[in-house]
């Protein structure tokens, strides 16, 4: 998963500020699907299972994406 716009701040070995430019919710979110599905060999159910929804949720997302 590519970082995109994440910037870290740190004070000594301490994080103390995650900010996020201009990358948003949604491409997260996608990056984070397409990561399951490669895990899982793009087995719908067992990735659903992982990223904690139901296997038609994550059906309606692909396709809406156009995603097959």
């Amino acid at each position: 998963m590519s970082s995109g716009g994440w910037r870290l701040r740190v004070h000594g070995s301490r994080v103390i500020e995650v900010v996020c430019e201009s990358v948003s919710i949604k491409t997260l979110e996608w990056e984070r699907i397409h990561q399951t599905l490669i895990e899982t060999d793009f087995n719908i159910s067992e990735a659903a299972r992982r990223l904690g929804m139901h296997r038609r949720t994550l059906a309606r997302k692909l396709e809406k994406q156009r995603v097959r």
